[in-house]
């Protein structure tokens, strides 16, 4: 009956903790939210936060797929000017979609 206990025990106890504690699952490739923190700096023209900046570096391969998605395309068109500056506030390596 103990041993019984004990597996019990390790089930429902300690195997979801190690479950917790493993390494999270790998970022998709492409995270338009991670952008969401230049919103601001977007519509107020405002200095791009640390934030923003992080985001868009972890974004910089995906920028260019982000301008051509014609859901996007609007945004860019209005905002480019803002784009190109935040992107060169950030000293993210020019995408050459931006040329």
């Amino acid at each position: 009956m103990k041993a019984w206990a004990v597996m019990l025990a390790v089930c429902f106890v300690v195997a979801p903790a190690l479950a917790r504690a493993a390494a999270p699952p790998p970022r998709l490739c492409c995270d338009p939210l991670q952008l969401v923190p230049c919103v601001p700096s977007l519509i107020y023209a405002s200095t791009p936060t640390s934030q923003c900046c992080s985001g868009l570096e972890q974004e910089q391969s995906c920028l260019c797929g982000y301008i051509s998605n014609p859901l996007l395309q609007t945004y860019y068109t209005i905002y480019y000017t803002r784009i190109v500056q935040m992107v060169s506030s950030c000293q993210i390596p020019y995408p050459a979609c931006l040329t």
